[in-house]
């Protein structure tokens, strides 16, 4: 927490602060007015913690309480504020809130689960036209290996390259929406596709030097792989703006006019495997853009009032605020495909990268199994934000280690049950997968799922993802209390670990023992991001006043 800047600390505008910009506010303000504006801004303020916090939000540095008050920094300068406020009342016997009837509860549970687990809709309707129709927008039955290979090395490189900027989107677009800037709101996303197309465009110029420069794809292979890893990049950002906005109706409706128009031209026409996907990509972006077009300018048209006045922040700012939520999101999905490179890798191939289905088919099928987990996240989301303010005012004071245990409580709680639900989840996979093939529902899987190299990857895959949800359960807490930097480290760290265990491994056993690396990283993130939580829930108090 530094103070010792010549600007404010970062942080919205507070009518009325006392900021550099009205220097006579703070010459006027005395102890006790000081105390008036914190109670004004947040009730009586747990701790000393709390009150730094909120005397930063308001432009005050360590400069300003040495020079007006004649105290060391802002932390010696709350001290002496919370002299001056009033004396506390007596915390509220502690006790757990009131108990919702079971039936609302099971319909937000519910509600939130099935928002939590659509991810896993378009894959399902992907994996369904390529069973059906014989094509889907990434692949087609009659493929080849190398086919195979092309196509996956450019779409895990596609979602790579965009995933931090869903995260970056999720953190900025709420700073300017929920004070109802909408206008302002409909810049900030066009400006951030503006910069993340232009980011995939850069990237592809370097893979594509790349490429050239080491001979790894021949030319036709690398424009191929160049044209899939575009469009992957490009469709994944208006997807995260819809995601952000809940619209899961126009994200069904851009995949569903994309797998429409792949199927018509593959069994219509003449066209290249490759031609026929591109085309249905662009169908899906072209349909996703002009819905978020449509959204945007009906928000912008709500803009009210003065917030009609309000600016965009220069780009470097939201740039610098964003960096560590993109930073999450890039680092989660290079350990999510971390050991598929490793295991694609490993052995002596045409391509440097070589697409194993066997390998594939473990992983997915270990997916399945923690999808009700992954979904649990949002209640888990929802809940803990729900009960930061109703905590807050339960407990004074006097109460701040109840009100501490009581999050620690809680995140106990969701830890516990998403370990429920990953043993049920495990257990159902593998009910499910047994059942498809006694009834020969799995057809040319069936083989595939009963080789070794398919069960050995199911097994780890189970853990391997069962230990990420532990993380992912553990990281939703630190998000909502504004603590991306932890979890990024964590998450560096699993997929460092996770790429040396598993080119040591493959570099002397099957390849598919680079499932192994996946599950030694997802321990690693798991294990260090409990302990920031613990550490964080401990003074869980300051960190949601902080996390303002």
């Amino acid at each position: 927490m530094s103070t010792d800047a010549s600007s404010p600390a970062a942080g919205p505008a507070v009518p009325g602060a006392v900021t550099p910009d009205e220097p006579f506010a703070l010459e006027r303000t005395g102890l006790d007015g000081l105390a008036d504006r914190i109670q004004e801004l947040g009730g009586r303020p747990i701790d000393t913690w709390a009150i730094a916090a909120l005397l930063e939000s308001i432009g005050i540095r360590d400069r300003d309480a040495r020079e007006r008050f004649d105290l060391q920094d802002v932390f010696a300068l709350a001290a002496a504020v919370q002299a001056h406020l009033p004396p506390p009342s007596a915390a509220t016997p502690v006790g757990e809130p009131d108990v919702l009837p079971f039936r609302t509860q099971a319909r937000r549970v519910a509600r939130l689960s099935g928002r939590g687990a659509f991810f896993i809709v378009p894959l399902g309707l992907q994996l369904l036209a390529l069973l059906t129709l014989g094509v889907s927008q990434f692949a087609a039955v009659d493929f080849t290996r190398r086919q195979a290979s092309i196509v996956a090395i450019a779409a895990a490189l596609g979602f790579m390259a965009s995933s931090g900027f869903g995260q970056g989107l999720g953190y900025l677009v709420p700073l300017f929406e929920m004070p109802g800037k909408h206008n302002i709101t409909q810049r900030l996303v066009w400006r951030m596709l503006a910069g993340g197309t232009l980011g995939v465009v850069s990237t592809a110029g370097v893979l594509w030097g790349v490429c050239a420069s080491t001979g790894a794809y021949g030319g036709r292979d690398t424009r191929i792989a160049l044209g899939y890893f575009v469009l992957v990049s490009l469709q994944a950002l208006p997807q995260a703006v819809l995601y952000l906005r809940r619209r899961y109706d126009v994200m069904l409706a851009g995949t569903v006019a994309g797998l429409a128009a792949v199927s018509e031209l593959h069994h219509a026409t003449t066209l290249p495997i490759y031609a026929e996907h591109w085309i249905g990509l662009s169908v899906t972006l072209l349909v996703e853009l002009v819905g978020i077009t449509i959204l945007l300018r009906a928000s912008a048209r709500t803009t009210a009032g003065a917030m009609r006045l309000a600016t965009l922040p220069h780009s470097r700012m939201l740039a610098r605020r964003a960096l560590p939520y993109a930073l999450y999101g890039l680092v989660y999905f290079v350990f999510l495909t971390s050991d598929r490179l490793v295991a694609w890798a490993a052995g002596s191939h045409p391509l440097p990268f070589w697409f194993s289905t066997q390998y594939e088919l473990g992983l997915d099928w270990a997916l399945g199994a923690i999808v009700l987990a992954l979904a649990f996240l949002e209640v888990s989301i929802d809940g803990f934000s729900g009960l930061l303010h109703p905590l807050s005012e339960r407990f004074g004071v006097s109460g701040i280690e109840q009100h501490n245990a009581a999050l620690s409580r809680f995140w106990r709680r969701q830890l516990a049950l998403s370990g429920g639900l990953m043993l049920f989840g495990g257990a159902a996979a593998v009910g499910v997968e047994q059942l498809l093939a006694h009834l020969g529902g799995l057809g040319p899987a069936t083989a595939l799922a009963s080789q070794h190299a398919t069960r050995w990857t199911f097994a780890g895959g189970v853990a391997g993802y069962a230990l990420l949800a532990v993380g992912m359960t553990n990281a939703v807490f630190l998000l909502s209390l504004a603590r991306p930097g932890p979890i990024v480290k964590a998450m560096t760290l699993a997929a460092a670990l996770s790429v040396a265990i598993g080119i040591s491994l493959t570099t002397w056993l099957p390849y598919y023992t680079a499932v192994l690396g996946l599950v030694a990283g997802a321990f690693v993130f798991a294990v260090l991001t409990a302990s920031t939580v613990r550490r964080t829930l401990r003074s869980g108090a300051y960190w949601s006043y902080a996390a303002w």
